[in-house]
C-alpha cells in the first residue's frame, strides 16, 4: 500500500508541476502579446506624418488643371483639425464630372480669398481651385504630393473644427 501512495503521490506532483509549467507558458505569451500590443499602439503616436517632408526639398513643380469649386450647403471648403493638423475638405467639377472628397494637409494647399485687399486680381478665379504637381527629394528618395490653390470668399470657407 506504501507503494501506491508513492506513485499517486508521484503522478500527482508531476501533474501539478506539468500544469504549472503550462500555466506559465499561458501568463509568459499573454505577457508577450500585451507588450507588443501597448508597444505598437504607442508607437502609432509616434508615426512621421507626410506633412513634415523633414530634410526634404522641393526640387519641381508642374500644373496640372483648374476645375470649379463645388458649392455643399453654400460653402466651398471646409477646414478643420485632424491629429493636430489642419486640413482642407473640397469638392470639384471639371467637364460635368464631380470629384470624391478631396482630404489634403495644410503643407499642400492655400486658400486665397478673392475679396481681400491685395487679392483683386484674383476676382475673376473665385470659385476655382488649382492643382500643381510637386516633387520633394532627400538624398536619392523623392516623393511626389498634389498642390492646390483655392480662390474662395471668407465666407465660403466652414471651420468644421475638430475631424474625424
Amino acid at each position: 500500500m506504501a507503494n501506491k501512495k508513492y506513485v499517486k503521490k508521484g503522478m500527482t506532483q508531476r501533474y501539478s508541476r506539468e500544469r504549472s509549467s503550462y500555466t506559465g507558458y499561458i501568463i509568459s505569451a499573454l505577457a508577450i502579446a500585451i507588450i507588443v500590443l501597448v508597444g505598437a499602439l504607442s508607437s502609432c503616436e509616434r508615426v512621421k506624418h507626410v506633412e513634415e517632408l523633414e530634410g526634404y526639398t522641393q526640387t519641381a513643380e508642374e500644373f496640372v488643371e483648374e476645375a470649379n469649386l463645388v458649392d455643399i450647403e453654400g460653402y466651398h471648403v471646409g477646414t478643420g483639425l485632424l491629429n493636430g493638423i489642419t486640413h482642407a475638405r473640397f469638392q470639384v467639377e471639371k467637364n460635368g464630372q464631380i470629384s470624391t472628397t478631396i482630404d489634403v494637409t495644410k503643407k499642400f494647399f492655400n486658400i486665397i480669398y478673392t475679396n481681400e485687399y491685395g487679392n483683386e486680381q484674383n476676382k475673376n478665379l473665385e470659385g476655382k481651385v488649382k492643382a500643381y504637381k510637386r516633387t520633394y527629394k532627400k538624398n536619392s528618395d523623392e516623393k511626389t504630393h498634389y498642390y492646390y490653390v483655392i480662390y474662395t470668399t471668407k465666407d465660403k470657407v466652414n471651420d468644421l473644427g475638430k475631424l474625424k
